[in-house]
Formats: structure tokens, sequence, C-alpha cells
């Protein structure tokens, strides 16, 4: 964190899941989403074929979901903020989002280099937010919604 929390941490111990990239879920999310979502294997096919490679097949995908979970302290100043948010939750917000990103293109890199075809699809050209006639604003890709399809439960104000 920056000033005037220098040196505190942004998150508390980070919860990690997976799920099957073949899971009925992610048809179920087409229809609750929208068809713009991505199933994994839609998303790996892209990967696939701007790296020259064979396409893996559905089966043969596994997604990892990560959620960093807010500290307590930002927690708790946030919720006593009035008029805005807290200046300890801006900072996490940013400096979280830096952080997130920067965390999956090295791990991408790494499994990459390692011949594994891996992708994060929100750091690629794919990701584009846009609008949808039926939902509004959105993405390709929820990380909320996958995060619940890996079993870490649900996040902030999402139905399902």
């Amino acid at each position: 964190m920056e000033f005037p929390f220098l040196g505190e941490p942004i998150f508390e111990e980070p919860l990690v899941g997976f799920v099957r990239g073949n899971d009925p879920i992610f048809d179920r999310f087409k229809k609750v989403i929208g068809p713009h979502h991505f199933s994994p294997w839609e998303i790996m096919r892209w990967q696939a074929e701007k790296n020259s490679v064979k396409t893996p097949e559905p089966d043969d995908l596994s997604v990892v979901s990560f959620v960093v979970p807010f500290t307590q302290k930002t927690i708790r100043d946030n919720a006593a903020a009035v008029e805005w948010t807290s200046e300890r939750w801006a900072q996490t917000r940013l400096l979280g989002e830096i952080f997130s990103q920067t965390f999956v293109r090295e791990i991408v890199s790494d499994l990459m280099g390692r011949g594994i075809l891996a992708i994060a699809p929100d750091v690629t050209p794919m990701f584009n937010k846009k609008r949808y006639p039926k939902v509004g604003w959105a993405s390709p890709w929820s990380h909320r919604h996958v995060a619940y399809a890996a079993g870490l439960g649900t996040l902030g104000c999402m139905t399902f």
C-alpha cells in the first residue's frame, strides 16, 4: 500500500479453486450472462490458433480461479465511509488490479515457456467490455462466475 498505509498488505491469504473446462456450468453461463461469455474452450482455441498449436479438447482443460480478499481494515474503513469509498479501499482496488494483471501474465508466461498452453482471458485483446442488448455493459469473461464454478462461493452481489 502507499501513504498513509505504507507497508500494509493489500490482501488476506488468497483462495484458489479449480473447475474442469468442460463443466456444464459454462453452458449455463451462456444462458445467464449471455452468449458472448467465453467457454474455456473458446478462449483456449483463440490462444491455440494465435500460437499455431492444436486446440485441446474441452475435456483436457482446467480453469484456475483465485480470489484475493480485501483485508479486514479495508472492509471496516469502507463500511464506515459515507460519501466516497475509503482511501484504503481505493488503493486496494487500484493496486490490486495492477497486481492481479501482473500476476496472471507471469503465470501464463511461465506455463507457456514450459510448453503448456495457457491464457488469462482478461489480459488479452479478446477481453473487451461493451454494451450488449439484453444485459447492458458486460465482458466476455466473468471472474465472479468462474470463482463460483470453482467452488469459491459467491462474491459481491452476484446472483446465479
